[in-house]
């Protein structure tokens, strides 16, 4: 079960999962992150965490659905999580209801809040992997210093949405890692993952 994920990404034409994240996506993203969120990259507020009150409120509606989606989460974090990712699903306010860490992930950003409550929307990160998926609804990386905000640009983001059967997005898988080669084409297999993980928890 844990190859599955793997082996449908590599079977899949790359056409069908390839990264959205091209200049237009990135000048639409932090177009929006200066202009209608105003946000400076330099920034050196803390990130936007909510209480656990607020969390479950978020988390509570969808219940059912992070339970299915959690078996394709185990299966994409036990394939990424030797080359140092985590793994989380955010949902359609960019708050993220899942997080599965690392633990050379976590020693590289250091005493830095990233699980479980914390908001990766465009309004409070700019262009990141979340937030800026949540936007365009397409698979895409977000790559270093693509990141709006100076202290994610050593963080790589790939993120898909994951849709209803209706169509309606429910919520966001991303992978996240620190230290990424500088060739972003070194990501064109991990997006493809993710966006297989996340059809293959549409189609759970």
């Amino acid at each position: 079960m844990v190859d599955t994920v793997f082996q449908r990404a590599i079977n899949e034409p790359a056409t069908q999962v390839a990264a959205h994240s091209n200049a237009a996506v990135l000048e639409r993203s932090r177009l929006r992150a200066a202009t209608v969120h105003q946000l400076d990259p330099a920034t050196s507020r803390a990130r936007h965490v909510v209480t656990a009150q607020r969390l479950r409120a978020h988390v509570d509606p969808l219940e059912p659905f992070l339970r299915t989606a959690q078996t394709g989460m185990n299966q994409l974090h036990a394939q990424l999580r030797r080359a140092g990712y985590v793994t989380l699903l955010a949902d359609t306010t960019g708050l993220t209801l899942a997080y599965q860490s690392n633990h050379e992930f976590e020693k590289a950003v250091g005493r830095v809040h990233l699980g479980v409550g914390t908001s990766y929307a465009e309004a409070d990160e700019g262009t990141c992997g979340v937030g800026t998926c949540l936007v365009e609804q397409v698979p895409l990386t977000i790559h270093l210093r693509e990141h709006y905000l100076h202290r994610n640009t050593g963080l790589t983001c790939t993120a898909a949405p994951v849709f209803a059967p209706t169509g309606e997005m429910l919520a966001v898988l991303c992978v996240g890692s620190v230290g990424s080669p500088d060739d972003r084409h070194s990501q064109q297999l991990v997006t493809q993952m993710v966006a297989s993980t996340a059809r293959l928890i549409e189609d759970a």
